[in-house]
């Protein structure tokens, strides 16, 4: 299936301005103004590399943790295990395929996707092969599990349930994917029995973990406008669940909140992404496609405040550290914000280049660059 018109793949805001305007460039980033009392120091506890890394964007790589170790890929296939506690790299094995996804860790396993289509478990204490499987296109991203199902998506629509023993198919979904959609897709969400799944036509869908047997389906974004480009309405950012709701982005700009149980709608509001969302008691922090930083009120969706100090800095999904919500940005910027009202309190370069998801572990925040750059920080109060 046509995933892009004229071969054209959309990652950010940047590159869908470049295709609707021949010719024009994309935005320039923000300029940094410097914070001239900064909340806190930024200690790093160890620093690592993790292989060559991937190219620009870091659309389906991600950071995976078990309770002692952090998990890593390259697009070169090599997966590689790390203590968590000092970085010291504990296995590495080269699977020679072209990875684009992963790695997670479910139930024993470190999963990978790849290129061709490929799922590959490993174990996690030694990185020896369980198994590999196929799925029917590129697997974009990051699988998801739990209870012995390893759930993996794949970008023609398909989603898989797989016996986390073996790698067998135990059921199957199929939605229609649209003719142009942007290039990358959400991974998939495991909460309460069920795997919930952001579409490229714009909805969520929740089916049962063990057969695939549909829950519910609710419409987040409907498309509007003339031109395909002006039609997007992809569910690319990370789904996030409290047990209760769940929190779903578009990229057509709306972000709302589902019930669990049935899907039906909380609350709509008007604000996009393609990265994912953070919250923290009664705050929902999101990242928008031009990396403005976004507070709601999760109980009824109304904006708190935005700020828009590193508007066109590509902001990864952002993540709670220490209390601060914090996104890293193109140019391997971290960026603490205040939670109240967003103030940026501290800043640090740990690494050069884009970002992918930070993570927390142990309460250090974990950070992998594009270069394969692997890093431990911390908050210390000056």
């Amino acid at each position: 299936m046509n995933k892009c018109i004229a071969g054209v793949l959309l990652a950010t805001a940047g590159l869908l301005g470049a295709c609707a305007s021949s010719g024009e460039k994309p935005p320039e980033p923000t300029e940094l103004v410097r914070i001239e009392t900064p909340a806190a120091k930024v200690k790093t506890k160890w620093s690592r590399s993790a292989g060559a890394g991937f190219s620009s964007e870091p659309a389906g790589f991600r950071l995976a943790l078990s309770a002692d170790r952090a998990f890593t890929a390259d697009e070169k296939g090599r997966v590689f295990a790390f203590s968590l506690e000092s970085g010291k790299q504990l296995w590495k094995q080269n699977l020679k395929l072209s990875v684009v996804s992963g790695p997670a860790v479910i139930d024993g396993l470190v999963v990978v996707g790849t290129r061709e289509g490929e799922v590959v478990a490993l174990d996690v204490t030694d990185g020896s092969q369980r198994w590999k499987t196929r799925a029917s296109g590129e697997v974009l991203a990051p699988a998801a599990g739990a209870e012995g199902v390893v759930v993996v998506r794949s970008f023609d629509g398909f989603v898989y349930g797989l016996n986390a023993d073996g790698g067998q198919r135990l059921w199957s979904i199929d939605r229609t994917v649209p003719t142009l959609t942007l290039r990358g897709i959400a991974p998939p969400l495991i909460s309460e029995g069920n795997v919930l799944v952001g579409t490229d036509g714009g909805k969520v869908l929740a089916v049962g973990l063990h057969d695939g047997i549909p829950v519910w389906e609710s419409t987040v974004s409907v498309p509007t406008g003339r031109s395909e480009l002006e039609r997007l309405v992809d569910i690319d950012a990370a789904l996030l669940s409290d047990g209760i709701e769940v929190y779903a982005a578009s990229f057509a700009g709306d972000l709302v909140s589902l019930a669990l149980g049935n899907g039906e709608i909380q609350w709509r509001q008007d604000a996009a992404s393609l990265k994912g969302m953070a919250y923290s008691d009664d705050r929902l922090f999101v990242t928008d496609p031009e990396c403005r930083v976004i507070a709601l009120d999760r109980s009824n969706g109304d904006i708190l405040w935005t700020r828009d100090e590193l508007r066109y800095r590509e902001c990864s999904q952002p993540v709670i550290h220490r209390g601060l919500v914090a996104v890293g940005d193109l140019e391997g910027y971290v960026h603490w914000m205040a939670p109240e009202d967003g103030q940026l309190m501290v800043r640090h370069r740990p690494v050069r280049g884009p970002i992918a998801p930070p993570v927390l572990a142990e309460g250090k925040l974990l950070l992998l660059s594009v270069d394969g750059k692997m890093v431990s920080l911390d908050l210390i109060n000056n």
